[in-house]
């Protein structure tokens, strides 16, 4: 597993600028990660500017270690989102959504309860290159349940803004 999994934007708040502060990827030796994922879309057109969709995600993620101390966490991970899109133009729509999502541990030391709305914007320059830009409001319930167990709830605002390019057999996306 190289480089598998990212904690979060982790630095060291005396020395912000020190490389070695905290190591945010991991090597591991022995390790594989087995990711199976299932992203069912569908989408009925109301009219011929809007259009009503659903869409799922389930994730389940294994790791099989070589090593007796396991490093890292088995999980499984199920999305739901439900929304709708208008076309402004042959060029360019808006969309509004609503998302619940589940995480959970499979060795039952944590879940995460998600809920969020979203309203989006694409733009498509060519059949085969566009932009996409999202906004989001999302909540999230984490409860622990070791060593002790606790409740959290965190919520925040987001976005994503994402230009693509689409070739015969490949894709090129940049995202921030």
């Amino acid at each position: 597993s190289y480089n598998a999994d990212r904690q979060g934007g982790e630095f060291d708040p005396l020395d912000p600028q020190d490389p070695d502060a905290l190591d945010t990827s991991q090597t591991l030796v022995g390790e594989t990660r087995t990711r199976v994922e299932l992203r069912p879309t569908f989408t009925h057109a109301l009219t011929e500017r809007t259009r009503l969709g659903l869409a799922a995600q389930y994730q389940a993620v294994r790791y099989d270690a070589d090593s007796a101390v396991d490093e890292q966490t088995d999980f499984d991970y199920l999305l739901g989102d439900g929304f709708v899109s208008w076309a402004i133009n042959p060029r360019s729509d808006v969309s509004v959504g609503a998302y619940a999502a589940k995480y959970e541990a499979t060795d039952d030391s944590t879940e995460t309860e998600t809920f969020g709305g979203s309203v989006g914007y694409a733009y498509r320059w060519s059949e085969v290159a566009g932009l996409e830009t999202e906004l989001f409001y999302e909540e999230n319930d984490i409860t622990d349940f070791f060593p002790v167990a606790s409740e959290e709830t965190t919520s925040g605002w987001g976005g994503t803004a994402t230009a693509y390019w689409t070739g015969e057999v490949s894709e090129t996306r940049f995202s921030a």
